[in-house]
């Protein structure tokens, strides 16, 4: 988060242009995070003390790995496999009872890992994370739009990683019903084009103006989690055309 945040507050008054501007912003960013937070071990600490591996650094290294897509330095990813093999490549907790999407964004991170380097370590204890989920059937879990950044890529990636379509439909059949069931009608509001946060805002609420509440950075990472997981559909997948 705080990478892609510094990124768009670009200085010296002019926007990057070019890829090595890009590059060279991203970096100083990067840089700036990773000297300040040198140890990825350390728990996150906004009010209460939280293992690192909770949505915000989860978040934090999916930035980094599109870096490292671009920018293909060791020691981005030598960062990251510090705070990975600290918490032994599982998921935020550990007893795996709850499903919580906050909890299960590290997966993602996991699976991308797993991606470059084939060992299967990397996402084999986050797995369970999943199928418990989905022997629960828990279809109705994804109750802010938040959630559906934080876990539906993941379920897209461990099918890419296992082959496993059960990943994909369970977690196509979860937006569906973020989107069309939640809080009565669903989360999306088809006639604006954008998603309502949670149950609390959709209508009948209105803000003072009279106007409908939505909620910007929600909204950008439900469109964010859409297309990483067109990322690992094939065209041709049934799935495609319905996300597109």
């Amino acid at each position: 988060k705080a990478l892609i945040l510094l990124c768009m507050m670009m200085s010296m008054g002019s926007f990057a242009q070019t890829k090595t501007e890009v590059l060279d912003v991203a970096r100083k960013a990067n840089e700036y995070f990773m000297n300040k937070w040198s140890d990825p071990t350390t728990p996150t600490n906004f009010k209460i003390a939280r293992e690192s591996n909770l949505w915000t650094r989860s978040v934090y290294y999916l930035g980094l790995l599109a870096l490292y897509d671009q920018d293909p330095q060791k020691h981005y990813l030598d960062h990251l496999d510090k705070w990975g093999n600290y918490h032994n490549w599982e998921p935020y907790k550990k007893e795996y009872t709850t499903f919580d999407a906050d909890y299960m964004c590290c997966g993602q991170v996991y699976c991308q890992r797993y991606f470059l380097d084939g060992k299967e370590e990397r996402y084999k204890k986050i797995q369970k994370f999943f199928n418990n989920q989905i022997a629960a059937n828990y279809h109705s879990g994804w109750t802010w739009i938040d959630a559906i950044h934080m876990a539906m890529p993941g379920f897209a990636m461990m099918t890419t990683a296992t082959g496993n379509k059960k990943y994909i439909d369970f977690a196509m059949k979860s937006y569906r019903w973020t989107r069309d069931s939640c809080g009565g009608n669903g989360l999306f509001n088809k006639e604006e084009g954008l998603w309502w946060r949670d149950k609390n805002f959709v209508a009948p609420y209105k803000e003072s103006d009279g106007k409908n509440c939505f909620w910007s950075r929600g909204n950008g990472w439900v469109f964010v989690a859409l297309c990483r997981v067109l990322n690992q559909l094939q065209p041709t997948d049934k799935y495609y055309k319905e996300l597109l």
